[in-house]
Protein backbone atom coordinates (compact mmCIF):
# COMPACT_ATOMS: atom_id res chain seq x y z
CA UNK A 1 0.00 0.00 0.00
CA UNK A 2 3.06 2.73 0.67
CA UNK A 3 5.15 2.70 -1.71
CA UNK A 4 8.17 2.06 0.20
CA UNK A 5 6.30 -1.10 2.28
CA UNK A 6 6.91 0.12 5.59
CA UNK A 7 2.93 0.18 6.59
CA UNK A 8 2.83 -3.89 5.90
CA UNK A 9 5.58 -4.27 8.11
CA UNK A 10 4.29 -1.98 10.67
CA UNK A 11 1.22 -3.67 10.68
CA UNK A 12 2.37 -6.96 10.91
CA UNK A 13 4.79 -6.84 13.42
CA UNK A 14 2.60 -4.55 15.36
CA UNK A 15 -0.14 -7.75 15.17
CA UNK A 16 2.47 -10.33 15.86
CA UNK A 17 3.45 -8.65 18.88
CA UNK A 18 0.23 -8.82 20.41
CA UNK A 19 -0.52 -11.93 18.64
CA UNK A 20 -3.74 -11.04 16.94
CA UNK A 21 -4.57 -13.42 13.84
CA UNK A 22 -7.03 -10.70 12.44
CA UNK A 23 -6.00 -6.95 11.87
CA UNK A 24 -8.28 -4.05 10.43
CA UNK A 25 -7.55 -0.72 10.00
CA UNK A 26 -10.64 2.05 9.56
CA UNK A 27 -10.01 5.44 7.86
CA UNK A 28 -12.24 7.76 7.41
CA UNK A 29 -11.48 11.29 5.54
CA UNK A 30 -12.98 13.94 2.86
CA UNK A 31 -12.38 13.53 -0.24
CA UNK A 32 -11.46 16.49 -3.39
CA UNK A 33 -8.41 18.33 -3.01
CA UNK A 34 -9.59 20.84 -0.06
CA UNK A 35 -10.59 17.87 2.23
CA UNK A 36 -14.00 19.32 2.25
CA UNK A 37 -15.45 17.12 -0.07
CA UNK A 38 -17.70 13.75 0.20
CA UNK A 39 -16.81 11.36 3.64
CA UNK A 40 -14.84 8.36 2.20
CA UNK A 41 -13.94 5.34 4.41
CA UNK A 42 -11.56 2.54 3.44
CA UNK A 43 -10.43 -0.55 5.11
CA UNK A 44 -7.31 -3.08 5.40
CA UNK A 45 -7.68 -6.07 6.75
CA UNK A 46 -4.74 -8.28 7.46
CA UNK A 47 -4.87 -12.20 8.62
CA UNK A 48 -1.81 -13.75 10.27
CA UNK A 49 -0.65 -17.59 10.65
CA UNK A 50 0.11 -17.38 13.85
CA UNK A 51 1.47 -21.03 13.25
CA UNK A 52 4.09 -19.27 11.88
CA UNK A 53 7.45 -19.10 13.25
CA UNK A 54 8.36 -15.90 14.11
CA UNK A 55 12.25 -15.11 13.81
CA UNK A 56 13.59 -16.09 16.91
CA UNK A 57 10.60 -17.43 18.31
CA UNK A 58 8.87 -20.66 18.65
CA UNK A 59 5.93 -20.90 16.45
CA UNK A 60 2.38 -20.99 18.64
CA UNK A 61 -0.55 -24.09 18.76
CA UNK A 62 -3.44 -21.94 17.67
CA UNK A 63 -4.73 -24.85 15.85
CA UNK A 64 -6.47 -22.26 13.74
CA UNK A 65 -7.44 -23.21 10.22
CA UNK A 66 -5.71 -19.77 8.90
CA UNK A 67 -6.57 -21.02 5.11
CA UNK A 68 -10.44 -21.04 6.18
CA UNK A 69 -10.22 -18.09 8.63
CA UNK A 70 -8.93 -16.16 5.40
CA UNK A 71 -12.05 -17.91 3.06
CA UNK A 72 -14.23 -16.71 5.44
CA UNK A 73 -13.27 -13.49 6.35
CA UNK A 74 -13.37 -12.34 3.17
CA UNK A 75 -16.55 -13.72 1.80
CA UNK A 76 -18.13 -12.24 5.11
CA UNK A 77 -16.53 -8.84 5.12
CA UNK A 78 -17.67 -8.74 0.67
CA UNK A 79 -21.41 -9.77 1.41
CA UNK A 80 -22.04 -7.74 4.51
CA UNK A 81 -24.95 -5.29 2.62
CA UNK A 82 -24.08 -2.94 5.83
CA UNK A 83 -20.43 -2.13 4.81
CA UNK A 84 -20.69 -2.25 0.89
CA UNK A 85 -17.26 -3.38 0.80
CA UNK A 86 -15.25 -3.27 -2.79
CA UNK A 87 -11.86 -4.48 -2.87
CA UNK A 88 -9.38 -1.72 -4.16
CA UNK A 89 -7.91 -2.63 -7.64
CA UNK A 90 -5.42 0.37 -7.90
CA UNK A 91 -4.39 -0.12 -3.61
CA UNK A 92 -3.26 -2.91 -2.05
CA UNK A 93 -1.23 -4.64 0.91
CA UNK A 94 1.91 -6.05 -0.10
CA UNK A 95 2.38 -9.75 0.61
CA UNK A 96 6.12 -10.05 0.46
CA UNK A 97 6.01 -7.37 2.83
CA UNK A 98 3.82 -8.71 5.07
CA UNK A 99 5.29 -11.74 7.99
CA UNK A 100 4.89 -15.19 6.23
CA UNK A 101 1.49 -16.87 6.05
CA UNK A 102 -0.41 -13.13 6.43
CA UNK A 103 -2.60 -11.99 3.75
CA UNK A 104 -4.13 -8.85 3.57
CA UNK A 105 -6.89 -6.74 1.20
CA UNK A 106 -7.56 -3.11 0.98
CA UNK A 107 -11.57 -2.27 0.77
CA UNK A 108 -13.28 1.12 -0.51
CA UNK A 109 -16.48 1.01 1.65
CA UNK A 110 -19.86 2.00 0.14
CA UNK A 111 -21.45 2.89 3.03
CA UNK A 112 -19.60 5.99 4.44
CA UNK A 113 -22.34 6.26 7.12
CA UNK A 114 -20.90 2.74 8.80
CA UNK A 115 -18.28 3.33 11.15
CA UNK A 116 -16.29 1.01 13.72
CA UNK A 117 -19.78 0.55 15.38
CA UNK A 118 -21.37 -1.43 12.34
CA UNK A 119 -17.77 -2.81 11.37
CA UNK A 120 -17.45 -4.30 14.54
CA UNK A 121 -20.67 -6.42 14.87
CA UNK A 122 -19.90 -7.26 11.34
CA UNK A 123 -16.55 -9.06 12.30
CA UNK A 124 -18.05 -10.69 15.51
CA UNK A 125 -20.48 -12.58 13.27
CA UNK A 126 -18.41 -13.66 11.10
CA UNK A 127 -15.70 -14.90 13.28
CA UNK A 128 -17.99 -16.34 15.52
CA UNK A 129 -19.73 -18.37 12.65
CA UNK A 130 -16.42 -20.49 12.81
CA UNK A 131 -14.92 -22.16 15.75
CA UNK A 132 -10.91 -22.16 15.68
CA UNK A 133 -10.78 -25.22 13.89
CA UNK A 134 -12.90 -24.59 10.83
CA UNK A 135 -15.86 -25.82 11.44
CA UNK A 136 -19.33 -24.18 11.73
CA UNK A 137 -21.02 -23.49 15.06
CA UNK A 138 -23.56 -26.34 14.01
CA UNK A 139 -20.62 -28.76 14.04
CA UNK A 140 -20.77 -29.47 10.43
CA UNK A 141 -17.17 -29.14 8.44
CA UNK A 142 -16.67 -26.00 7.16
Amino acid sequence: MGKDGKLEEALGSWAQERGIAVLGVLTSFKSGKDGKGKGVRETAWVVLDLNKKVAGEEGTEAGVDYEELKKRLWAGLEANTDLKLKQRKKVSLDAEKLPSGAAGKVYKQGNAKANRKVTAPALKEILESVDIVGKTKKGKSA
